[in-house]
């Protein structure tokens, strides 16, 4: 599914459930006919490759910021408004995570407001910032998101950027909005005064809207929109998690965050004899292959699970699990990982016979 940057696919993101389907035994899976063993196979790959969202560690944390955040809003209407920011290398599932705590907080207003099937209320607003985008692309990517027929590009090429940007907070309020995301915002990278640029329209623009703010990019500390004095102004307003991934498992713990976090994953793959917590004992492979990125990992999993059921073999082995290609950032991080770790065994080796 296209990323929900637009509100027709912010409404069927929300609205979207999770495919699921009952595990069958090698008896019942034999009594199929041939056509009806292709669709089975056909929904079990359709489940493992659709996107997860797991109670991970980083998540915890930005529920209980973005909780903190949203009270603060709402008792605090006379105060600058707050944003969470979530950065992190790429792979990290940091636009998981947004989108994730997007559609929690959208389905849980609409039903405390009773308006589940109001598509007038749009409570709130997820967009992705393109490649160089400026201070007037940004607010133009705001009001596409309403998909109104005002909001065309012909038009808004014509409107200056505080005419677009007065027309997008006015389409909020109209619409209750109280959650604004705004994902790869390390995008806004052309230069330097774009940067300064655009943290001048982002802090007039958090200013003038009453919803909270929740910003998702690479390695956000450095970007171009918290440089200068506006930007500086803006950065002292944000609070900031950084995904870092998993940390090497250390295998004598049975609750080490990545044991755990693999048996999660295989909890949820649809595998006909996939053993319970069998994953861990490749639990030191996969982290090498993937380095802790969650987006590496689930490329892998996904990749190896749907191979086990071409094959027949139903189950994740080693051999499955080097078969499958990931990215390659992850690939080109583990050859430099084990040449450092050969380098540094050699040193040591030498080291030895020198003292000997």
């Amino acid at each position: 599914m296209a990323a929900p940057t637009t509100l027709s696919r912010w409404m069927a993101f929300r609205q979207r459930e999770r495919l699921t389907c009952d595990l069958v035994d090698s008896e019942a899976l034999t009594s199929m006919s041939k056509g009806e063993v292709e669709d089975y196979n056909d929904l079990r790959r359709r489940v493992i490759s659709q996107d997860r969202v797991f109670y991970t560690p980083d998540l915890e944390s930005l529920e209980l910021m973005l909780a903190d955040l949203l009270a603060d809003q709402m008792e605090s209407s006379s105060v600058a408004s707050h944003m969470l920011s979530v950065s992190g290398r790429s792979g990290m599932g940091k636009s998981t995570a947004v989108q994730a705590l997007g559609r929690f907080y959208d389905r849980r207003w609409r039903k405390q407001e009773g308006r589940n099937d109001d598509e007038s209320f749009i409570p709130v607003v997820y967009v992705g910032v393109e490649p160089a985008t400026t201070p007037k692309s940004l607010m133009e990517s705001l009001a596409a998101f309403f998909n109104l027929p005002q909001y065309d590009l012909s038009v808004t090429r014509r409107m200056t950027q505080s005419q677009i940007k007065r027309a997008v907070v006015e389409t909020m309020e109209r619409a209750g909005t109280r959650l604004v995301i705004l994902d790869e915002v390390h995008n806004i990278r052309s230069n330097r005064q774009a940067g300064m640029d655009a943290a001048t329209t982002m802090k007039m623009f958090t200013d003038e809207i009453d919803a909270t703010f929740v910003i998702a990019g690479i390695d956000l500390d450095r970007a171009e929109l918290f440089q200068g004095d506006m930007g500086l102004q803006l950065d002292g307003r944000r609070r900031a998690h950084d995904m870092r991934g998993y940390s090497r498992p250390n295998m004598n713990d049975d609750e080490d965050p990545w044991l755990t976090f693999l048996d999660a994953w295989e909890e949820d793959l649809p595998l006909l004899k996939q053993a319970p917590s069998s994953l861990r004992q490749h639990a030191s492979y996969i982290w090498d292959r993937t380095s802790g990125s969650v987006g590496s990992v689930r490329a892998l999993l996904a990749g190896a699970a749907r191979a086990a059921i071409l094959s027949g073999e139903e189950s994740i082995s080693r051999p499955t699990l080097e078969g499958v290609g990931i990215d390659a950032h992850a690939e080109a991080e583990r050859r430099t990982r084990a040449k450092s770790e050969s380098s540094t065994k050699a040193s040591a080796a030498t080291g030895r016979k020198k003292a000997g």
